[in-house]
C-alpha cells in the first residue's frame, strides 16, 4: 500500500508516514509490485509480443518489396532497365 511521506522540519531525520497518500503533497511510497503495475514502458515486452512485432515488420518490408517488384515489372516498356 503506498504511504505518504513527509518530514517535519528541515532538520527531521525521521520522516512521518501518513497512510492516505490521496492528500500527499510530498513523497510516495509505493512497493516495487505497485510500481511496476504503475509504469507504462512500452519496451517491455514478452517474447510473444517481441516476435508480433518483429513479423509486423517483415510483413511491411515485403508487402513494400513486392509492390517496388510490381512497378519496376511494369513500369518498364521500352526494355530498360534503368527504370
Amino acid at each position: 500500500m503506498a504511504q505518504c511521506v513527509a518530514f517535519a522540519d528541515a532538520g527531521a531525520s525521521a520522516p512521518v508516514l501518513m497512510a492516505a497518500p490521496e492528500p500527499c503533497t510530498t513523497f510516495v511510497l509505493v512497493t516495487p509490485a505497485e510500481y511496476a503495475a504503475q509504469s507504462q514502458n512500452p519496451f517491455v515486452l514478452t517474447p510473444e509480443d517481441g516476435l508480433l512485432v518483429s513479423a509486423a515488420i517483415v510483413g511491411v518490408w515485403a508487402a513494400a518489396f513486392l509492390w517496388r517488384a510490381a512497378i519496376r515489372a511494369l513500369g518498364t516498356n521500352d526494355g530498360d532497365p534503368a527504370n
